[in-house]
Formats: structure tokens, sequence, C-alpha cells
């Protein structure tokens, strides 16, 4: 991103926007290509030294609501009622902590949540592409 004093990302906030549009389709991927994790140190482990500059979660100084510790549970929980499979593409090891957290959490509850390895922009449309694929399959068209 461009003008931002830190490494981190308002990620939270852009997949709590995604819960609220309009998913009218059976088949609801979400891709959040990503390669800066949310702020707070949960999430990336970075001692307080410029990498975040909200390293205890979002304060909602600059405008916009707070995210406390557990924000990633509001909003994985979110998608997983709006039957929302959550595909990171993960550009660089810089949010290996982040899809860890969201995984563990994942994991107690319904969400379909995977990551997919994207060493180069280029391999973009294979993934999508394979992930598509794989959730057409299981949409049940019976109903």
């Amino acid at each position: 991103a461009i003008g931002g004093a830190d490494e981190c990302e308002d990620v939270l906030g852009g997949l709590n926007h995604c819960t609220t549009l309009n998913w009218n389709s059976e088949c609801r991927v979400l891709f959040h290509i990503c390669d800066a994790p949310p702020h707070n140190r949960i999430y990336h482990g970075w001692a307080a030294d410029g990498h975040d500059t909200w390293p205890d979660g979002y304060d909602g100084s600059k405008g916009g609501s707070a995210d406390p510790a557990d924000y990633h549970k509001v909003v994985l929980r979110a998608l997983e009622e709006r039957k929302i499979h959550l595909c990171i593409g993960k550009l660089n090891n810089s949010v290996e902590k982040m899809i860890s957290v969201f995984r563990d959490y994942a994991d107690t509850i319904d969400l379909k949540l995977e990551e997919r390895k994207l060493d180069d922009v280029s391999e973009l449309l294979s993934a999508v592409e394979t992930v598509l694929t794989e959730a057409i399959t299981r949409v049940d068209v019976s109903a």
C-alpha cells in the first residue's frame, strides 16, 4: 500500500466489508490475496518497532471501528454464517502467523478456509480456476 507508515493493513476491516456484500450464488468464494498481516501482534508477532502502528489492535482513533484482539473471530464467524469459502493467496511469509490464527479458529467452526501459496502473481489465475472448480463441484444443485 502507498501512504501507510507501517507494514500491516486493515485486513479484518476488508474481510468484514465482504460480509456485507450481496452473495446470491450458492458458490461463494472469497479470494484474499495478501502480502501483509492485520494490525495487532497476535497476527504477526513483531515487536512495536514501526512494523505495526497498532500492535495491540486498531483503536479507532483514525475513524472506523476499533478491532479488539478477537476481532478475527467476529469476521470469520460472519463469513461462516454466510457460507463463504475463504481462500487466502499468500504472497510472502509475513502472513503465516495470521493464517495460523485464522485456521485455528476456522477449525472450531464450519468455515472452509484454505491457503494457496503464490510464489508469483502469475500463479493467481491457475489458483482461482482450481478453487472455483472445487467449490462449484460441492454446490448441491438438487435443492
